[in-house]
């Protein structure tokens, strides 16, 4: 039988640091995770040597046009980010404060959730924090601000609502309260992402699983499921409003990236579905780690084995597994219809943490007379093999050096420079690069005051992307007025071309210059007006005289044709 230890065991005084620890774990998991996001937030505002990336300048730039949503995505993190800039002012590093705070939370959440299913372990709730910690894709989440960054927090709290959701649900106490609270988590996912219903593939999962063990009182469920949908609209109705009134963009924009045409009719996904999903996989892999990726399906594999060993235990460990499965392999498998964005399945693997923090508990060794759990879960009866304890071992020393020589490197990348024979090659070929938004902006800001000089007037800036147009509108001063026509020369539209202080078809902007930042002049000519292009010696363009947007691409555009 496997010795459980209980709250009575007892640390002696003058006990190691490893013993304080062991004796309050919980404790320690929160002292942990006040000093490693402590150093986090000074890293942020002292030491990070990162630029904003494109998606990160963009939804900066949509903070500075708050509205009730915008056209690829909900308002949520552009809310949160103006909030920051108010509060802060426009640096980097008030760009990411949003998604550092998140993390804090989320980790904080892994260990509630573990807590919530082990009944009280504490020691498996430390090892959730350090595992959540050590991850590379969350350690990445925590430094740039995307919507993954918060996405993670609002999984794990769905991940924690639905544990209570399943256990009232199978002990047969009213789940109205579980219900709505999880459907108003939904709510507020939709504010930030519209993949979040996929996550609802973990509830249908759940239910056909345990379908012999569930109450099925199809009235009150009914009801449930009617009363969560309107939560659902009401927190979400900031999108559906903005959407009614715009002509659903976003909807558009969500059926493209789905290959179902929307914003993307028309284009062809040239490639091999093979390498797409070798890409997904490789991605996923790579980001969390090939032994944390080990180490959850062994957690998920051995819960299910298990559940007869401890049945009070497998309903918590089967809505974790299906929370993070099913919609993981959702975006794997659209990897073989599209190129995906390898970040968009790392969110969900998230609800696998707890998981593997109590495999972990179990199989690695621990201090004797010490308190570590205050567990009731009854245990297996089986003694763990030698072999499986060196295999947790194994892979979780692999986890521990990887996440921390994965995050260390996220945070200090140009460490890599000191690294003989490649050191050198890697300063002047990549982390060069990381200084170019900042050069760009400067290049363009002398290309823009001289053209001031030679014509009394200030051009308007206009990028061949949105992305570029949106580092060009955080790295240069305030006075410039920054636009991109990508959806007129290259691209889509975007939320530049929603407003009427970028929009590039804005009758306003007609008859004056325009600094024109990347493509070539055959490309700017073909989708905008002017009277004269000519190159500038900084390879930008100024067009004198703008006259619009070229009609038949505003007509193309409009009808989703490809150029």
């Amino acid at each position: 039988m496997t010795q459980h230890p209980t709250a009575t065991d007892a640390v002696s005084p003058g006990g190691s640091l490893g013993a304080a620890v062991a004796a309050r774990p919980w404790a320690a998991a929160v002292w942990l995770l006040a000093g490693v996001y402590l150093f986090r937030l000074i890293h942020l505002i002292w030491l990070s040597p990162w630029e904003l990336v494109g998606d990160e300048a963009y939804y900066w730039v949509q903070s500075q046009h708050l509205a009730l949503s915008y056209v690829e995505k909900g308002p949520m993190l552009a809310w949160m980010i103006a909030l920051c800039d108010w509060a802060f002012g426009s640096s980097e590093w008030a760009v990411r404060l949003p998604v550092w705070a998140s993390s804090l939370a989320a980790a904080y959440v892994a260990g509630r959730v573990t807590l919530s299913l082990t009944m009280g372990n504490q020691r498996a709730a430390l090892l959730a924090v350090v595992l959540f910690i050590l991850t590379p894709a969350f350690s990445a989440n925590a430094q740039i601000c995307t919507q993954d960054g918060v996405l993670i927090l609002v999984i794990l709290l769905l991940a924690w609502a639905g544990l209570a959701l399943v256990r009232r649900w199978e002990s047969r106490e009213s789940t109205w309260t579980a219900w709505l609270v999880f459907y108003a988590i939904i709510g507020l996912g939709m504010l930030l992402k519209q993949s979040v219903p996929v996550l609802m593939t973990g509830v249908v999962a759940y239910a056909w699983v345990r379908r012999k063990n569930l109450p099925w009182q199809w009235g009150t469920l009914l009801g449930q499921q009617v009363a969560g949908l309107l939560v659902v609209l009401l927190v979400m109705s900031p999108v559906i409003i903005d959407e009614a009134r715009t002509g659903w963009p976003m909807v558009a924009h969500t059926l493209g990236h789905l290959g179902m045409g929307g914003d993307q009719v028309n284009r062809v996904n040239s490639g091999n579905p093979a390498l797409w999903l070798a890409n997904s996989l490789g991605s996923l892999i790579g980001a969390v780690g090939p032994a944390m990726i080990a180490l959850m399906v062994w957690a998920s594999w051995r819960a299910a084995k298990s559940q007869t060993d401890r049945p009070s235990r497998w309903p918590g460990e089967l809505w974790l597994i299906c929370l993070a499965w099913p919609s993981t392999l959702f975006f794997v498998l659209l990897s073989l219809k599209k190129p995906i964005v390898p970040s968009w399945p790392l969110p969900h693997v998230a609800p696998l943490i707890p998981l593997v923090a109590c495999l972990l508990a179990e199989l690695l060794p621990r201090r004797r007379n010490t308190t570590v759990s205050h567990d009731t879960t009854p245990q297996r009866t089986a003694e763990p093999s030698p072999k499986t304890i060196r295999h947790a071992q194994t892979l979780w020393g692999i986890t521990l050096w990887y996440g921390a020589v994965g995050s260390l490197l996220l945070m200090f990348p140009t460490s890599l420079t000191h690294l003989p024979f490649v050191g050198k090659t890697l300063d002047t070929k990549v982390f060069s690069r990381m200084h170019q938004s900042r050069d760009l902006a400067e290049n363009v800001h002398r290309d823009a005051e001289a053209v001031k000089l030679e014509l009394g007037e200030q051009p308007i800036i206009v990028a061949n992307h949105y992305m570029t147009a949106s580092l060009l509108s955080f790295y240069l001063p305030p006075r410039y007025t920054v636009t991109a026509a990508a959806g007129f020369v290259s691209d889509r539209l975007s939320n530049f071309d929603r407003w009427d202080s970028t929009r590039i078809n804005n009758p306003a902007f007609h008859g004056k210059p325009l600094l024109l930042v990347g493509e070539k002049a055959k490309t700017w000519n073909g989708g905008l007006i002017f009277d004269s292009l000519t190159q500038r010696p900084t390879g930008n363009f100024l067009g004198l005289n703008y006259q619009g947007p070229r009609n038949s691409r505003i007509d193309q555009r409009r009808n989703g044709d490809s150029d």
